[in-house]
């Protein structure tokens, strides 16, 4: 896929930049001035993907509608209602379209929990081979989203939901391809829910999901340290929590990240960034670490390193908690009010369900990476009183109290790090039938989880509007209906249509087969006697695209 780089933030004249990515999303169009003008005029097609930064900070992705053109040969009936807001007083549309260009694109607005920083130094279309990765997952798993398809009718969507907001836990499970993950987020969406995502695997632990060490440069000593840091499912709970307490929301990591650019430019080009302490005005330099909190140097003992985390800045700023290091902690947060806009009240919070996604949650080892939560995430201990002694395996190293400590009214230095579940907080997990690591999943963990059958029959939702269509539909019908009559198969071998929307017509049905599902049936049938005859008769039913059998999801009592 191509991808492309696009900034949302604009200036005119040496005026403040303005913040433009509600102006792309009213008027369906993306747009670029005269730094990659050419490049976007030359190279950009209908098709194409972009993703729409503020400085460095991802806060959209988007598909083209369109080839890339001029803007000043056509006209915006709507640019007035789009920039009437003082939001963009200065922002200049009638100037920016005559030497602006441009296209039409699907643009979505990604999830906070979705956000996230790129690396310095990018240009309209390279990005770093880390970024890169980040920035396909994405594609992948909004692809849906933006091309406007739907996995199923919005009465079974309905039916999912319903489930979910019964239970807390659901596991959708089925055959491959069927659709699980991307049904795991269309009920997200009809639940107008905040979405976090990852993907087990069998090397991943507790450390990523909650918390654990991570190693950081020390500019001080020049050697390896190691710093706690909360893992995926610890912060997204934490943003539940806040959400549930009525925090009103900040602009804390906006204006966060924006220091951060400021000092690692002010690292780059070997100039400190000198602040002051705020009561007897002694100067120290700012430095930053890998896992991006800082130094504070002090310039009469520049061998000091002090460390200040992000949390306690944060901590500091929302509820006044002062852990170590006060002058310096307390110099950021003022730089922070005073020279970027942190804001402690942009606008009351609306009360949101958050649900949590765990794609291929067989796959890794349930004790390893949910710790002392195996019981948390039960439902019926869902929230700060009926969990309240729970504390995290690094609780030790918590110097702050965590937003979790201050909803229980923990006040005892030696008692910070605890940890719960908040009740807005639901969780999808998503698994094969078929794999190999589905025995990993035991009973009590099974049992914390409502189960629900995804068919392939379901899935084929997702072929309605394709080139050949119906062709595929009933290809994919009677190649189904034959894994069921095949011995050592059953339901759980079935082919979902997700196989089925590779399909290319400028490369044909066959090649769909020798590409993607042959190899696929050969593993499903390795050590068979007779394997090549076993292929040939699913192979002669696949090619079959006239007659749909009946009974495609009738078990044979595999």
């Amino acid at each position: 896929m191509e991808i492309w780089r696009i900034g949302s933030r604009w200036s005119d004249d040496g005026n403040p930049d303005t913040e433009i990515l509600d102006v792309f999303l009213k008027m369906g169009l993306i747009f670029i001035g005269n730094r990659f003008k050419d490049n976007f005029l030359k190279k950009v097609k209908k098709g194409d993907y972009f993703v729409v930064t503020s400085g460095l900070i991802v806060k959209a992705i988007a598909i083209a509608d369109s080839d890339a053109f001029n803007l000043c040969d056509i006209e915006f009936n709507d640019v007035d209602e789009c920039l009437s807001s003082d939001t963009y007083e200065n922002f200049d549309f009638e100037d920016a379209s005559s030497y602006a260009v441009g296209c039409y694109a699907k643009i979505f607005k990604l999830q906070k929990s979705d956000i996230f920083s790129i690396n310095r130094g990018l240009t309209f279309s390279r990005f770093r081979e880390k970024d890169e990765s980040e920035i396909k997952k994405l594609f992948i798993r909004y692809r849906h989203s933006l091309q406007g398809e739907s996995f199923m009718p919005n009465e079974h969507i309905e039916k999912y939901k319903n489930l979910l907001l019964n239970t807390h836990n659901l596991i959708l499970h089925g055959a491959p391809g069927t659709g699980k993950t991307h049904l795991a987020q269309e009920i997200a969406q009809e639940m107008g829910a905040e979405v976090g995502f990852v993907q087990f695997h069998p090397s991943y632990d507790y450390t990523d999901f909650v918390e654990g060490l991570r190693p950081i440069n020390d500019t001080g000593s020049g050697q390896i340290g190691f710093e706690r840091k909360d893992g995926v499912f610890k912060k997204f709970c934490e943003r539940a929590l806040e959400n549930m307490s009525g925090f009103s929301e900040d602009n804390f990591a906006e204006v966060y990240q924006n220091l951060i650019d400021k000092v690692e430019e002010a690292e780059e080009s070997e100039t400190p960034y000198i602040l002051k302490t705020l009561s007897h005005k002694k100067e120290f330099a700012l430095k930053t670490n890998s896992l991006q909190n800082f130094y504070a140097v002090p310039q009469t003992d520049k061998k000091t390193h002090m460390p200040i985390t992000k949390d306690s800045i944060r901590t500091y700023l929302r509820t006044g908690e002062i852990s170590d290091w006060k002058p310096y902690l307390t110099a950021i947060a003022q730089h922070l009010i005073d020279d970027f806009g942190y804001k402690k009240q942009i606008q009351a919070n609306e009360k949101k369900n958050f649900v949590f996604i765990i794609d291929e949650i067989n796959r890794g080892e349930m004790s390893k990476i949910f710790g002392e939560l195996f019981f948390a995430i039960d439902p019926s201990y869902r929230g700060a009183e009926k969990c309240r002694d729970l504390r995290t395996q690094y609780a030790n190293l918590q110097t702050i109290p965590n937003l979790f400590d201050v909803a229980l009214g923990i006040k005892d230095s030696d008692n910070f790090g605890h940890f719960f579940i908040p009740e807005n907080v639901y969780i999808i997990g998503t698994m094969n039938d078929i794999d190999r690591s589905v025995e990993s999943m035991d009973f009590a963990m099974r049992r914390r989880f409502a189960w629900k059958e995804v068919t392939a029959e379901e899935s084929m939702q997702m072929l309605e509007g394709m080139t050949e269509g119906e062709k595929l539909k009933n290809r994919m019908s009677n190649l189904n209906a034959a894994i069921l009559k095949t011995n050592g198969l059953g339901k759980a071998y079935q082919i979902g249509a997700a196989y089925f929307l590779k399909y290319n017509p400028n490369y044909g049905f066959e090649q769909l087969w020798n590409y993607h599902f042959e190899g696929l049936l050969r593993e499903y049938l390795r050590g068979t006697r007779n394997i090549d005859d076993e292929i040939k008769k699913l192979k002669d039913a696949y090619e079959n695209e006239s007659v749909q059998n009946e009974g495609t999801d009738n078990d044979n009592g595999q």
